[in-house]
């Protein structure tokens, strides 16, 4: 049984993040945000298996209550329905932890997976509001869905990550910035192997780090950095900033040009 993520944001899910995937830069001003396909979905990622929560126990995830003892997290269960029930913790996992079950993840945590099944799983973290999750960037913004597309209504945490210095995230996945009306966020996603200055669609057809730009008619992968410091980019290359601005707390980021 597996369950999928989709942004709450969006009014009919996509099976997958509808994320600002793709920036263009105008060659006169700097970056110029675009976002070319907005209907399209983006990376598909879902939940592992629930096998260890027993149906039909009463417990709550936002705030985690009603498990104890050796069944401390409350979690869905395998009935993929919303069902809720307490299981074990094996290993404190969190957001930058990939997880086997869910069982690996913290009380409050749950195992999710993306839709490539060769890809290693992740824990996310239960929310009801941007104020449940943790860390500069991480937003209330992901809805669980079963995997006939059924709303689950539950909500996770997208993961705290660092753009520039590519860490927060799980081994193997690189940390990606979103641009959203309600407050721009990061998350972590796997990425592609497009190097800098090769042709890119979307930003995860880029190796970690980078982002997928529009500038000067090619559409290529560039460096992410910090608006204003251009020690964040290499050799005399500049940090231009978006036309739509990506804010992640106090910095603005854009590409390096």
């Amino acid at each position: 049984m597996w369950k999928w993520l989709c942004l709450t944001a969006v009014a009919a899910c996509n099976f997958g993040h509808n994320r600002i995937l793709e920036h263009e830069i105008d060659g006169s001003i700097p970056v110029d945000a675009a976002q070319l396909a907005p209907d399209a979905p983006g990376p598909v990622v879902d939940a592992a298996e629930h096998l260890d929560a027993p149906a039909g126990a009463a417990c709550t995830v936002v705030p985690q209550d009603g498990c104890t003892g050796s069944a401390p997290a409350c979690d869905l269960t395998s009935a993929d329905d919303g069902t809720l029930g307490c299981r074990a913790v094996t290993h404190a996992g969190i957001g930058d932890d990939h997880c086997a079950d869910d069982t690996a993840c913290a009380v409050g945590y749950t195992c999710t997976h993306g839709s490539d099944a060769t890809d290693d799983p992740w824990c996310a973290r239960f929310c009801a509001h941007d104020a449940d999750c943790e860390g500069t960037g991480s937003s209330c913004v992901i809805d669980l869905v079963g995997a006939q597309g059924q709303a689950l209504d539950l909500d996770v945490c997208s993961e705290a990550c660092d753009l520039v210095g590519q860490t927060g995230c799980p081994s193997s996945m690189a940390c990606y910035g979103f641009e959203d009306g309600s407050g721009d966020y990061t998350d972590c996603d796997y990425p592609g192997t497009a190097a800098l200055g090769s042709a890119c669609s979307v930003d995860q057809d880029c190796v970690a780090g980078a982002v997928c730009v529009d500038h000067d008619t090619k559409v290529t992968c560039r460096p992410i950095c910090v608006v204003g410091d251009d020690t964040t980019c290499a050799g005399d290359d500049t940090c231009e900033g978006f036309t739509v601005p990506l804010t992640i707390g106090s910095d603005e980021y854009g590409a390096c040009l």
